[in-house]
This record gives C-alpha cells, sequence and structure tokens, in this order.
C-alpha cells in the first residue's frame, strides 16, 4: 500500500542524508574518495535521494527560505546527473558537493524545518 508523503517527510529524509554524508566526509581527502568505491557510492546514493527529495517540496516552499531557483534546480539536476548520466559526473564533483556545498544546503533545510515547524 502507497503511503502518502508530506513535505516533512522529504525534508527529514534530506537531513537524514545530510547527517550520512557529513558522517561519512569527516577527515575525508579527495584522495580517500577516489580510492574507497563504497564511500563515494555511499555519498552519491545520499545525492540522489537529496534531489529527489527536494523535488518533492514545493517551488513556493524552497523560495520562501532562499530565493534562488537556480540553487534549488542544481540539486535536483544534481540528482538527475547521478541517476541519468552516471558516466559523466566525476568523483571531484562528488567529493566538492560532500565537503563544501552539503553544510550551506543544510542551513537552508534547517530554515525550512524551523520555518514551517516540522517536527
Amino acid at each position: 500500500m502507497y503511503k502518502k508523503r508530506e513535505v516533512e517527510n522529504y525534508l527529514i529524509d534530506i537531513k537524514e542524508k545530510i547527517a550520512k554524508i557529513k558522517s561519512k566526509r569527516e577527515g575525508k581527502t579527495l584522495e580517500d574518495f577516489i580510492e574507497d568505491e563504497d564511500l563515494e557510492i555511499i555519498v552519491e546514493h545520499s545525492l540522489m535521494i537529496i534531489g529527489e527529495a527536494t523535488s518533492k517540496i514545493p517551488q513556493e516552499i524552497l523560495i520562501k527560505y532562499h530565493d534562488d531557483s537556480s540553487y534549488w534546480r542544481q540539486i535536483k539536476d544534481m540528482r538527475n546527473l547521478l541517476i541519468h548520466q552516471y558516466w559523466g559526473v566525476s568523483i571531484e564533483m562528488v567529493y566538492y558537493v560532500a565537503t563544501k556545498k552539503i553544510d550551506e544546503l543544510e542551513k537552508y533545510i534547517d530554515k525550512i524545518i524551523i520555518g514551517e515547524r516540522v517536527e
């Protein structure tokens, strides 16, 4: 039976996957990512879920907390690249997102959770 999902479920999914990425990237270098295929797979899978969950949150909610629609589009596009053009995604890009961009996303998601009163 299909379970109806709410915005809060998607936000929780995103938070959980951000936490997973942050725990796995701790102290890791680009070389670690290159050498550890399991690490790469875990991070890529988490990014796919983040992108999919983001696509399920109404645009008007996302824009309310960060009004650059291209920011949210990039998150969704990353998911699409990982799913549909996986051969064209570099480990350097995955590493960059996991180490340089995920904290920024977490701040916006936290704002949405607080602003939308998600518990």
